[in-house]
């Protein structure tokens, strides 16, 4: 017997809009539970010239990372990462230790993270998984993207965020957003 392509799925469409018809009509709906509920979390960053906001905001199993930079070189490349530990007052990137790296994934001498597939790069490698960025003609990058690696509980408070260029790097601790 030969199969027809498609008609199995079509039958299957069908039987679920039959079930779905009757358990509205029978006044069932249907509710995912409640996702736990966590406030974003953000990085603000200065440094000389440089300011930047990087906020990580909670989906259901994702986190959408939002970024915005000014007073960057428009002729320099720059990379994004998340650190282990908190930045100390007054001490730029010194003690944020390695990248967040829970797998030692970026321990291996074969690293080459795929940036089709978040689970080759170490998590807080947001350049292996978004590129490096450029800004532009006025010195200015903003950015989305959305990582599946990590929630923002496994942030706030406990890490730092790391912007590294020509000119070195700034990071800053990853907090809650101040209210008001």
């Amino acid at each position: 017997m030969m199969s027809v392509p498609g008609r199995r799925s079509t039958a299957l469409f069908i039987a679920g809009v039959v079930v779905a018809s009757s358990a509205t009509a029978l006044g069932w709906t249907a509710t995912a539970a409640p996702a736990p509920r966590f406030d974003p979390v953000v990085a603000q960053l200065k440094s000389g010239s440089l300011s930047g906001r990087v906020e990580f905001v909670p989906l259901d199993e994702t986190v959408l990372i939002e970024a915005s930079f000014t007073g960057l070189d428009p002729r320099e490349q720059y990379s994004a990462s998340i650190h282990e530990f908190v930045t100390a007052a007054g001490k730029g990137c010194e003690g944020v230790g390695r990248l967040l790296d829970p797998m030692d994934l970026s321990k291996s001498p074969a690293y080459r993270p795929d940036p089709a597939d978040f689970a080759t790069a170490a998590v807080g490698d947001l350049t292996a998984k978004f590129g490096r960025f450029e800004a532009d003609r006025n010195g200015e990058f903003e950015f989305r993207g959305i990582d599946s690696t990590f929630s923002v509980n496994d942030l706030v408070g406990r890490r730092s965020f790391m912007l590294d260029g020509p000119d070195g790097a700034t990071c800053a601790t990853i907090e809650r957003m101040p209210q008001g």
